[in-house]
């Protein structure tokens, strides 16, 4: 417990608020409308504990009263975003009450909605799309781009954009199109340049997550404080908003997911507000420390202005050069898998003639290894985010197996033994190299997988064509 001579500052801060704010969101299988109301309770009391505190803070007390006011905005935009949700999941499938609800919502944030260009808030120098292609090539330029009109039955339901409605979604990172892509195994990707001019004309709504908007813009503080006062009320104003369009999609490929109701009435609103916004910048829902890693963001862009001879939109075609279709597969080399798979049948070898002292040491790397082994053997077969988490787990659990069996230690209790023998050095030998090699072949492997995963190469690309 903190005494009042070690008072943590920190808490009671702004950005300590903004850091609680903990997005993307898990819904844990309540309603949409339940897990928006439940983010409301939160901010509300977490937002009210901040105010009332007033120990060792940056900002000034007009700071926090001129935020206490626009809580009851904030307020208000919890409670119509639960009004939308659930006119559209009334009986009589009120679609046009919940869009007009959410259109007076967003009429009344609109001015402090962050709409920037491409570029902001910071400058990426290219943008990447993956497609999972099995039996056909990809060669051309136009492969790698949105799906054609003429193809617009090929089109699912996506966070942001409507069955049969073409979009096109772009990464900041390779890894993160990757990751949005489902992790796939063998896959496509090209590059995309953005194609600004002078004018500078083409603006999106920029969603930014809470922990980038506290460590980026509320950390060194520096006068005058105004700034920092209209940057706290635009994004506060519009969390909400932010909340409920990047709750984690738990329905897996089903063709209704409950958590892209609110986002794609937005995209709807850019359709009809094109002079507004071309488009929605936004961070990945992909709740994992690789995204959070790369703080990048997406890019989904509506098809609009269709050539119908080619089916693709010209407005799109006329903003962005792309690179022929790279092809990347994922998995370990053919080496590796030798190394993986002989040390296994040596650790068999080993345990089939061993001290009971070393039994449980090297019957838990056999566990290890043999997950290994089957991962590498079964990477084509498998989800790659499973890939993924075994070998990982592999090298977590390998590093810890080191730790609570110290060699020394192992061998020491072997020598101890009342079954040792000075004839029998020579299984202590085999038992220290293969604990060396444990190391080396198995966390070693799993470790160069991992490192492979987080830092996907890119072949150097020198051309870029207008589709």
């Amino acid at each position: 417990m903190i005494s009042d001579n070690q008072y943590d500052w920190y808490e009671e801060d702004f950005v300590a608020f903004l850091l609680s704010l903990d997005l993307p969101a898990y819904r844990k299988d309540m309603p949409i409308d339940k897990a928006i109301k439940e983010e409301q309770e939160s901010f509300i009391s977490a937002f009210n504990a901040m105010v009332e505190k007033k120990k060792f803070r940056f900002f000034s007390d007009a700071f926090y009263s001129t935020l206490l006011s626009i809580l009851p905005q904030i307020n208000n935009s919890f409670r119509a975003l639960c009004e939308v949700v659930d006119y559209y999941n009334n009986n009589n499938a009120e679609m046009a009450k919940a869009q007009q609800k959410f259109d007076e919502l967003l009429e009344s944030l609109k001015e402090h909605l962050f709409i920037r260009n491409i570029y902001w808030p910071y400058f990426p120098t290219k943008f990447y799309r993956v497609r999972v292609s099995e039996k056909e090539k990809l060669k051309e330029p136009k492969d790698l781009f949105h799906i054609p009109y003429n193809k617009r039955h090929l089109i699912s339901n996506e966070r942001y954009s409507l069955a049969g409605h073409p979009c096109l979604y772009l990464a900041s990172y390779l890894h993160i199109a990757w990751q949005e892509c489902g992790c796939p195994h063998k896959y496509y990707y090209s590059e995309f340049q953005f194609q600004p001019n002078e004018a500078n004309e083409w603006q999106f709504i920029t969603f930014l997550s809470p922990g980038y908007v506290a460590n980026t813009w509320f950390v060194a503080i520096n006068p005058p404080e105004d700034q920092y006062i209209n940057l706290a009320k635009s994004y506060l104003l519009t969390y909400p908003l932010i909340f409920a369009c990047s709750i984690v999609n738990l329905n897996g490929n089903s063709a209704f997911k409950p958590e892209f109701v609110i986002p794609q009435m937005l995209t709807q609103w850019v359709y009809r507000h094109y002079e507004i916004a071309k488009g929605i910048k936004y961070f990945s829902c992909y709740n994992t420390d690789d995204i959070r890693h790369f703080n990048g963001y997406n890019v989904v862009l509506p098809a609009k202005n269709i050539d119908y001879r080619r089916g693709l939109s010209r407005d799109l075609i006329s903003k962005f050069k792309v690179s022929k279709p790279q092809y990347l597969e994922n998995k370990l080399g053919d080496n590796e898998a030798e190394t993986v798979k002989k040390y296994k049948q040596d650790l068999i070898a080993t345990l089939h003639d061993t001290f009971r002292e070393s039994h449980d040491c090297l019957t838990r790397m056999y566990e290890l290894t043999d997950l290994l082994d089957k991962s590498i053997r079964n990477t084509e077969s498998t989800d790659m985010r499973l890939i993924i988490s075994a070998i990982r787990n592999v090298s977590l659990c390998g590093v810890a197996l080191i730790k609570n069996y110290p060699k020394d230690d192992v061998i020491d209790a072997i020598r101890s033994s009342a079954t040792f023998a000075e004839r029998l050095e020579n299984k202590v030998l085999a038992f220290s190299s293969i604990y060396d090699r444990f190391k080396t072949d198995i966390i070693g492997t799993a470790d160069a997988f991992d490192l492979m995963i987080d830092r996907i190469t890119t072949p150097s690309v020198e051309e870029y064509y207008f589709v």
